[in-house]
C-alpha cells in the first residue's frame, strides 16, 4: 500500500528544490538529485524483472562512472517481486559505494520484497529503511 502523505513530502521536496536536478526518465525509473550530482534518488514504478533489471543496471553503471556517493533506490508501488540478478547488482553497487564512503538505501519495501532480500543475505548489506525521508535525513548528514 503506497503511503500517500511520505509521497506528497518527497515529492514537496523535490518541488521546493530540496531534491533538484534533471529528472531523467527512462521507461520505469525516475532519477532526481539530491544536494548534489553525487546523491541519487532512483524511484522504481514497476516490478524488477529483466527489462526494468537491464535499465537499472544501464542507470547504476552511469551513476558509479560519475562518482555518485549515495544512492536511494525507492519501490514506489508495492512491488511483487525482484529478480536475484538485481539483488545481486544492488549489492555489487554497494561495495562500490561503501568504497568511496557511501551508501546504497533501498526504501518503500514491503514485507515479500523483504524477505527476497533476507533470502540472499542482502539485508545485511544494504541499508533498508521504510521512509524515504529518513533515508535523505542520512544522505544529508553524511
Amino acid at each position: 500500500m503506497i503511503n500517500l502523505e511520505k509521497e506528497e513530502i518527497l515529492y514537496k521536496s523535490i518541488k521546493k528544490g530540496v531534491i533538484y536536478g534533471k529528472n531523467i526518465i527512462k521507461n520505469s525509473i525516475k532519477e532526481y538529485y539530491i544536494n548534489n550530482d553525487k546523491n541519487i534518488i532512483l524511484i522504481i514504478e514497476k516490478d524488477i524483472n529483466a527489462s526494468i533489471y537491464n535499465e537499472l543496471y544501464n542507470i547504476l553503471n552511469r551513476l558509479l562512472e560519475n562518482h555518485a556517493k549515495n544512492i536511494i533506490i525507492h519501490f514506489r508501488i508495492n512491488i511483487k517481486y525482484i529478480i536475484s540478478n538485481a539483488i545481486y547488482l544492488m549489492l555489487e553497487v554497494q561495495k562500490v559505494l561503501e568504497f568511496r564512503g557511501g551508501n546504497l538505501i533501498l526504501t518503500g519495501l514491503n514485507e515479500y520484497s523483504k524477505w527476497s532480500l533476507k533470502s540472499l543475505e542482502a539485508h545485511k548489506k544494504v541499508k533498508i529503511h521504510d521512509d524515504i525521508q529518513n533515508a535523505i535525513k542520512e544522505i544529508k548528514a553524511s
